[in-house]
């Protein structure tokens, strides 16, 4: 096999994503799996958890920023942005897109159902 160039590692994304419906926003969300960076802050957010810091809310924006995209598979939100989105989207439709982003994460279940979630829904 050919050793790839930069160009080529960067155009060959192995993310793979799925359109999830969110009957309630009108149409559906394109959810990319976490990209290797996104996973790595995930798991430092969880590790400081584990240490007692409250980071549920910054790990929710983290999966925001990290899985949802556009048609041409780049992120759709920044920063500032997610944290809107975070105010607007309800409790179901976060725990659709976090089943979409991280599949057979048990992680993922404690996520959706803390109060920070709730109290955003």
């Amino acid at each position: 096999m050919p050793l790839l160039k930069k160009e080529q590692l960067l155009r060959k994304s192995k993310r793979t994503f799925k359109d999830v419906d969110f009957p309630e926003l009108g149409g559906s969300i394109r959810v990319a799996s976490l990209s290797a960076g996104s996973s790595i802050l995930l798991n430092a957010l969880r590790t400081r958890e584990a240490k007692g810091e409250d980071v549920k809310r910054e790990m929710m924006l983290a999966l925001i920023q990290g899985s949802i995209i556009d048609e041409n598979g780049q992120a759709m939100f920044d920063e500032a942005s997610a944290l809107e989105f975070f105010e607007v989207i309800s409790l179901d439709g976060f725990n659709r897109l976090m089943a979409a982003a991280m599949p057979g994460t048990p992680a993922a279940a404690n996520l959706g159902n803390s109060e920070a979630s709730q109290s955003a829904a």
